[in-house]
């Protein structure tokens, strides 16, 4: 029988040696960072706002590019993390703030006469970048009351003055490319962008959505804006602007002031609203038309669909608080169950 030779382990036999899990623990105990690790869990496990923790390490932290919701526009892209869903995060809460985005002037003129006249709402007019400066260096998110509403032709620029604290929920108002009648600083801005391309913008609406005037609009800036109507917008249609306008007021819980005909709403939109123009689509002057404005038409497809999806989920503030009460009385009771 052969005999094992014995020999004396060198050190760096010993170090090839793979230690035991009971030296490894040891080992990691006698480490300077093991108690800093204790320490620092245990603090954050005091606070059940783990922001709260990290503030009080590192100072107040910037929370506007936090999203509210997963795998959303709402999470991936500022400055719409600044902006409610308007289906999910029901009821509205007291510190949200109504924001009409307008990008048409005949539109501006009807929001504000209406919220004004009908629904005694105070409208603060964005339609400059100035004016929208001036309004984050006011803080005007915070001053926010319950019947007062932002209007504004600019989206991402003017949703910029929301916070945090105040996030906004917008009501975006859609016509079909054939009646685009944009609010002159819109144009201004396109105009400039045009100077520094060869080609000429085309697709208006998806640009101003996003602020893109660099390349072209494809498939991919389409999804991005009907996700963003889908997550973002209280739709209105120019050819059902009364009704929408009435639901977006109903979802704020805004009833109609003291004098007030039910007529109101209507009869403004009615004398102010233009002619809705049609082309027959058999002609060359369509073919042309739709070769230029081709995603901003499917866009304007998907808001008359959203629109009708929404006749079921953007309901009176009302009946909002009412299911969230009773969510909330189920919750109790299976906790108490399961207690």
């Amino acid at each position: 029988m052969p005999r094992r030779s014995r020999r004396r382990l060198s050190q760096s036999d010993a170090m090839d040696e793979e230690p035991s899990t009971m030296e490894v623990l040891v080992g990691y105990t006698k480490s300077p960072y093991f108690f800093a690790g204790l320490l620092l869990f245990g603090s954050l496990a005091m606070f059940s706002d783990a922001t709260v923790f990290l503030e009080l390490l590192f100072g107040p932290q910037d929370t506007r590019f936090e999203g509210s919701l997963p795998n959303s526009l709402l999470t991936l892209n500022y400055p719409y993390t600044l902006m409610r869903s308007v289906v999910m995060e029901q009821p509205v809460a007291d510190s949200d703030v109504p924001f009409f985005w307008h990008p048409h002037k005949s539109d501006e003129k009807i929001l504000d006469k209406v919220l004004t006249n009908c629904y005694g709402v105070e409208t603060i007019k964005l339609d400059s970048k100035k004016n929208i400066q001036q309004a984050k260096d006011v803080k005007i998110a915070s001053r926010n009351n319950k019947k007062s509403a932002i209007l504004s032709p600019f989206f991402p620029e003017a949703i910029e003055v929301l916070t945090p604290d105040n996030l906004g929920r917008a009501v975006c108002l859609f016509r079909h490319p054939l009646d685009y009648d944009f609010h002159s600083d819109l144009l201004n801005k396109s105009q400039e962008e045009d100077k520094n391309s060869q080609k000429k913008t085309d697709n208006y609406l998806i640009r101003y959505i996003f602020n893109h005037f660099q390349g072209s609009v494809g498939f991919k800036e389409l999804g991005d804006a009907k996700q963003l109507v889908r997550d973002v917008c209280v739709v209105s249609n120019m050819d059902k602007t009364t009704e929408s306008i009435e639901r977006a007021a109903a979802y704020f819980g805004w009833a109609l002031t003291e004098g007030s005909t039910e007529s109101c709403v209507k009869d403004i939109v009615d004398a102010i609203k233009p002619t809705e123009r049609y082309v027959d689509h058999d002609t060359p002057e369509w073919e042309k038309f739709y070769r230029d404005y081709k995603f901003d038409c499917q866009l304007y497809e998907f808001t008359q669909q959203a629109w009708r999806a929404q006749i079921q989920t953007i309901v009176p503030l009302a009946l909002q608080q009412q299911r969230e009460n009773q969510r909330l009385r189920r919750q109790h009771q299976d906790e108490e169950e399961a207690g």
